[in-house]
């Protein structure tokens, strides 16, 4: 990951898949699935933590093969579910998915794909992953959206938003995905600014308004009693600033949506 701090470039580090039977996915009570957590608004419901850290932290494990030096950087976080913690590196041409043991960071699986993006401040993911029971999903920094078995690894699917019309906005994609009902959703960008697909099998359920694709995480809200989700976008040029925009995208399998408006310098939110 990427830091104000000057990244070394760490020696080809050989991993490998942790041999023997893989142990059974678990829950816990700190599990932490999304970029804002279970609830979706950044608080924890665990109880009990320690409050003074004047003596510090000890160091329970480390590793160091997660991106390849300040090329491959990434600005993702990680999520855990139990027994499973899973965070996103990169190599000099792949997109990399690595889940840990978060007892001792011991290796349970590794996936990657073969993934072509801008080298603007770092090649790596920018979006954090979300855990979905059995599943997670990651979005890459190129548009690559892929589902897979939280177990083993495996890929369950793979699609781009790029072929539904989605174009990568100039610090690469950003905004972690939603995983709400029987949907997945993310911010695609270009002809395909929001985009829902079916979180088992990756199909298109719909895909609608355009416009370069925000940064910020994809939200849920009700509003009249209706759920929702709001998607941040940047529009129109503006001499130093963009106008970022709001869009409520209405329904579970709708793609009706309202803009809301709203400015933001830059155009986009930051959060992911």
């Amino acid at each position: 990951m990427l830091s104000n701090n000057k990244i070394k470039t760490p020696e080809k580090t050989e991993i490998d898949i942790v041999k023997g039977e893989i142990k059974p996915i678990t829950k816990g009570e700190a599990d932490w699935i999304s970029w804002r957590g279970i609830r979706g608004d950044g608080r924890s419901t665990v109880s009990g933590i320690k409050t003074d850290w004047s003596d510090g932290l000890k160091k329970t494990w480390e590793i160091d093969y997660l991106c390849r030096g300040e090329d491959s950087a990434t600005w993702s976080a990680p999520v855990i579910q139990g027994n499973r913690l899973v965070v996103c590196g990169r190599d000099e041409e792949k997109d990399v998915v690595f889940c840990l043991d978060p007892e001792d960071g011991s290796l349970i699986w590794k996936q990657a794909y073969q993934a072509q993006t801008t080298a603007s401040y770092g090649t790596g993911f920018r979006a954090t992953p979300w855990i979905d029971d059995e599943r997670v999903y990651t979005f890459g920094r190129g548009g690559d959206i892929t589902c897979w078995s939280l177990l083993d690894g495996y890929k369950i699917w793979h699609k781009n938003v790029n072929d539904e019309g989605g174009k990568e906005p100039t610090w690469g994609h950003s905004s972690s995905p939603l995983v709400t009902g029987n949907l997945v959703i993310v911010n695609g960008g270009g002809t395909a600014r929001t985009i829902a697909y079916d979180k088992m099998n990756g199909k298109l359920i719909w895909k609608t308004g355009s416009g370069p694709a925000g940064y910020a995480a994809i939200s849920m809200m009700e509003i009249g009693g209706e759920p929702v989700a709001l998607s941040f976008h940047g529009k129109g040029r503006y001499i130093y600033f963009r106008r970022s925009h709001l869009r409520a995208v209405r329904g579970q399998l709708s793609n009706r949506s309202r803009e809301l408006g709203g400015n933001g310098r830059n155009g986009y939110r930051l959060s992911r």
